[in-house]
């Protein structure tokens, strides 16, 4: 009886080994087809977005399933929505094999180049078990359908920059408790963490436009620390691709910022898989396509002690060219404007990301304009600027106008040019006796060559005039200096200084022009004037 329960177990593991075997050889032999179209319907069906498995696929059968995934290609192409694409190299997917057969999803931990997500499904309306009392899911359900998973954390997660930015690591640390999405389209999705210590809540809510022209709304809303961020886009999409964006703000702090976002780190060890492959580059070309407007209104703003009391600009970028007017920024009493002109009339770069195998980064913006070097490596346009501005409390009057033009990494020294002029002073004195100081400067740095119009600069210990040039690319110097010192054993003397030849063997030529039996007890009317006039 034994010898016969004996065979016929060793017959049953024969046939489950050949079985076993022929499943094996039979979904090898097919390179996966049939697994490849269940992880396709399955994700469409919850997901809503179609997956295209371009690589290889690798299964591992031990205490659970094991699926390796690679290239695979995440598409929103509903109507009326900005189609999206999401390309992830490699990823890895560990589940329990009953629901890997079953294809349960319910719960699994994706791997994602060392970081691990975990996503869950709990089928509920509730509050989630670890989510805040202020963040409930239940307030959602009006109109919503619940989506694939109500939870999914990634901890530890690093966000690097490279390039415009210079190369550093920022750790974020964020869950998202909540994905909602409207049976309309779209979706919203509610956050929450505390990186570095420093509490922080989002919510990030996006739904496609009704009109004829597909586009979407996206809208945010943040608070970290003291500092609480508006920010609403539409994106549309018909012949150009338009963008109208805002940012309202009552109040930003820089020292949250800086604390969301953590001490920076060591960068990221050199030939880190991309996530999004060479190959698969976006090309920036669109900004020749795309039509945009922008507006930031922030109520307040402080670093440290200082105190912004109103910031506000707007902008628009059309058909490449970005235009910034005005850009206001009041402190105190005084402010300054800025006016900016780019434009953009080459741009041969891409943008490309890439993700970094450790287990506290995930991704990363690889070269962002460029695939060798610095963005302006590359980029070929020009740039206008003017900027002026005043503090009443020091009578202190800015103004500058730059133009230049960048090609393929360097200033073009025929095509730059910048104007200013700027006035100090300080009208009252408790001592009416003593010299009030103030300064008045007006120069020009066009061709290489720097020009002083009119530089005057009073002081208690005397006056200061100059004027003259210096030729940075021949290194011409023609410099004239007049001072009459008001202190000293020189005090009654007025002297000039005429420097000249080159910067490399500069020579000096002083005279007297006139002895002084009056020192003078205040500025000259000209100086008052230049400092007090508007420009």
């Amino acid at each position: 009886m034994i010898r016969r329960l004996a065979w016929i177990m060793l017959g049953v593991l024969g046939v489950l080994l050949v079985g076993l075997s022929a499943v094996y050889l039979y979904f090898r032999h097919d390179d996966y087809a049939m697994l490849r179209e269940l992880i396709r319907r399955q994700a469409l069906a919850s997901l809503g977005s179609e997956l295209a498995l371009k690589g290889p696929i690798d299964v591992e059968v031990g205490e659970d399933a094991r699926i390796f995934l690679r290239n695979i290609t995440l598409t929103n192409p509903k109507p009326g929505f900005l189609r999206s694409v999401i390309a992830i190299r490699e990823a890895r997917i560990s589940l329990p094999a009953h629901k890997a057969v079953s294809g349960d999803l319910s719960a699994a931990v994706i791997d994602l180049f060392g970081v691990d997500v975990e996503v869950a499904r709990d089928g509920t309306d509730g509050p989630l078990p670890d989510a805040p009392t202020d963040l409930e899911a239940a307030a959602l359900a009006h109109g919503v359908d619940l989506p694939p998973f109500d939870r999914i954390r990634a901890h530890d997660v690093a966000v690097i920059f490279k390039g415009l930015l210079g190369d550093s690591v920022r750790t974020l640390d964020f869950a998202l408790v909540s994905l909602k999405r409207y049976r309309t389209g779209g979706f919203r999705a509610e956050m929450h963490g505390a990186p570095h210590g420093l509490a922080a809540t989002a919510v990030v809510e996006a739904r496609p436009l009704d009109e004829a022209a597909p586009g979407a709304l996206w809208r945010a809303h943040m608070r970290f620390g003291g500092s609480d961020v508006a920010a609403v886009a539409e994106l549309r999409a018909a012949r150009r691709l338009f963008v109208r964006a805002g940012i309202e703000a009552d109040h930003i702090a820089i020292d949250d910022v800086a604390a969301l976002f953590g001490p920076a780190r060591p960068k990221a060890p050199n030939g880190a898989p991309p996530l999004l492959r060479r190959d698969d580059r976006l090309p920036i070309a669109w900004l020749g396509i795309l039509d945009a407007t922008l507006h930031i209104n922030v109520a307040r703003i402080s670093w440290g002690d200082d105190v912004a009391e109103a910031l506000a600009l707007h902008g628009r970028l059309e058909r490449g060219r970005l235009v910034l007017s005005p850009a206001r920024l009041k402190l105190g009493d005084g402010g300054i404007e800025l006016s900016v002109r780019l434009d953009a009339a080459s741009l041969p770069a891409a943008l490309a990301l890439s993700a970094v195998a450790q287990r506290a980064s995930v991704m990363s913006a690889d070269r962002l304009f460029g695939a060798a070097g610095p963005w302006w490596g590359e980029a070929e346009g020009s740039l206008q600027a003017t900027a002026r501005g005043e503090t009443l409390g020091a009578l202190a009057r800015l103004a500058g106008q730059v133009s230049l033009r960048v090609r393929y990494g360097e200033v073009d020294a025929a095509a730059h040019d910048l104007i200013g002029h700027a006035s100090f002073a300080r009208l009252f004195h408790a001592d009416a006796r003593t010299p009030v100081p103030c300064m008045a400067l007006e120069g020009r740095f066009a061709d290489g060559a720097f020009q002083i119009g009119n530089a005057t600069l009073v002081t208690a210990l005397g006056r200061l005039a100059a004027e003259g040039s210096v030729d940075w690319q021949s290194g011409h110097l023609d410099l004239r200096f007049v001072t009459a010192p008001d202190a000293g054993p020189e005090r009654l003397t007025t002297r000039r200084t005429h420097l000249s030849g080159t910067l490399a063997a500069p020579r000096w030529r002083e005279e007297t022009l006139a002895q002084r039996w009056l020192a003078l007890a205040r500025p000259s009317a000209a100086c008052v004037a230049a400092a007090v006039a508007p420009r």
